[in-house]
């Protein structure tokens, strides 16, 4: 925008200087006006400048129509600046000022009248091309971080399998054309749309040729792939892992913003979030005030969710105490393997609830014993699927049971 106030600063500069030469031009000559065409020629010098005296009409003239003629030898009484010929040429000049000063006027009122026009009224309307008012949309345009999207998009590629099952559980999955070829849920949908590549070899030609006017991911494209959507002016909206459960509730909000706009898409997320954290809220209500030891298995032996890891946070969302707080790195320090004392067991499915409890290491514990092994599908973890909050909702119903 700066640079079209600057063309109209150098637009009024110029009508500055065409209004004062003919402003000059104007009033050469005129009594008491004459001043203003003073410098009007470089280089010619003007006697007197600025001085004027009145004249006195000579004794028995019989007519005022005509001047008196002036000469070097005039006495201080008659002027020494030629005035006009006659008092017609006098109105004429003065009917040319007059109309230059409107010239003038309306050529320093145009901006402000064009900015008042382009302004939007106080009721949130803007002005459409035909000068007339139409209501704008609250939902759009829609700002994400760096993205910016200016309309509701209606052909969506989802390079992710999570961003795939969240836009199919939020209800947005009409809008999906293309999934990545990792995609595998919901089955049944994913297989009728175009696959599309992956988030590190994207397939642009398949995408361009879908129209696609947004794209979906849970991870950063690499520069080249980046500057390529650019290019397309297709944006790009990107969902990366949550290492919190605000960070999580925000992936969904800003989902749900990028399709349904800033205020349907916020009603919209706010309220299919309130139905996740239902489900997490469920889960820990089977508790009755108890709150057992347990673990979240991923490998065989000492591989387990850690204090620092967003699933042992969960653990402890649900009302257990993560057995393997203490620890990092998705890693339980096997020399403190005695101390090892879980209640409840929740193993990854490539991990058989029987080969838990035949394990050397855990068929001494509560959890073997008292038979609170199970299994849950770590991908759904991986993804920060809904799935995830249905899985949370019956670790708790299984640990307190």
């Amino acid at each position: 925008m700066k640079w079209k106030h600057n063309l109209i600063l150098i637009i009024l500069l110029l009508a500055g200087v065409v209004v004062g030469s003919l402003l000059a031009s104007a009033t050469a000559g005129m009594p008491f006006l004459g001043w203003l065409s003073y410098g009007g020629r470089v280089g010619i010098s003007t006697p007197e400048p600025m001085t004027w005296r009145f004249c006195r009409w000579p004794s028995g003239s019989s007519s005022k129509s005509t001047w008196p003629k002036l000469s070097a030898s005039s006495p201080p009484s008659v002027c020494t600046r030629a005035l006009p010929t006659s008092c017609e040429d006098f109105k004429m000049k003065l009917k040319q000022l007059t109309a230059l000063l409107l010239v003038a006027t309306l050529v320093l009122a145009l901006p402000g009248c064009k900015k008042k026009e382009n302004a939007p009224s106080s009721g949130g309307s803007a002005p459409s091309s035909g000068g007339s008012s139409v209501e704008s949309d609250p939902d759009w345009p829609v700002r994400i971080g760096e993205t910016d999207i200016l309309a509701a998009p209606q052909k969506v590629i989802s390079l992710s399998p999570g961003t795939t099952e969240m836009l199919f559980a939020m209800g947005l999955g009409s809008r999906v054309v293309g999934v990545s070829d990792y995609c595998d849920y919901p089955p049944a949908e994913v297989e009728k749309r175009h696959r599309c590549g992956t988030v590190l070899a994207p397939k642009t030609s398949q995408i361009q040729s879908q129209g696609a006017d947004l794209v979906v991911t849970a991870a950063r494209l690499t520069e080249q792939d980046l500057i390529w959507f650019q290019q397309q002016e297709i944006p790009v909206l990107v969902l990366e892992r949550a290492e919190s459960l605000q960070e999580l509730q925000q992936n969904y909000l800003n989902l749900a913003l990028a399709l349904m706009g800033n205020v349907s898409g916020k009603n919209h997320g706010e309220g299919y979030w309130a139905e996740l954290s239902g489900m997490l809220e469920e889960g820990a209500g089977y508790s009755n005030g108890t709150s057992p030891k347990a673990i979240l298995l991923r490998q065989m032996g000492y591989g387990m969710a850690t204090g620092e890891t967003f699933e042992g946070s969960l653990l402890e969302e649900l009302g257990f105490v993560n057995d393997a707080a203490a620890y990092t790195g998705w890693l339980y320090d096997r020399a403190n393997v005695a101390a090892l004392e879980p209640d409840v067991i929740f193993a990854d499915v490539s991990i058989s609830v029987d080969e838990v409890k035949k394990s050397v290491i855990y068929a001494p514990v509560a959890a073997v014993k008292n038979d609170k092994v199970t299994n849950v599908d770590f991908t759904v973890f991986e993804r920060q699927s809904p799935r995830m909050f249905e899985a949370l909702r019956e670790m708790g119903r299984f640990g307190y049971e």
